[in-house]
């Protein structure tokens, strides 16, 4: 049962990064930017 969750976990995490992979990469960019700046 524990390997059946994982498994249907794993499954939701994976499409819904792939729901919000431009949010991520727009968040990342965005702390790269504020990290980059407060650096400089």
């Amino acid at each position: 049962m524990g390997s059946v969750s994982a498994c249907a976990t794993a499954s939701f995490t994976r499409s819904n990064y792939d729901r919000t992979a431009i949010g991520r990469r727009r968040q990342h960019d965005d702390a790269t930017y504020v990290l980059w700046h407060s650096n400089h």
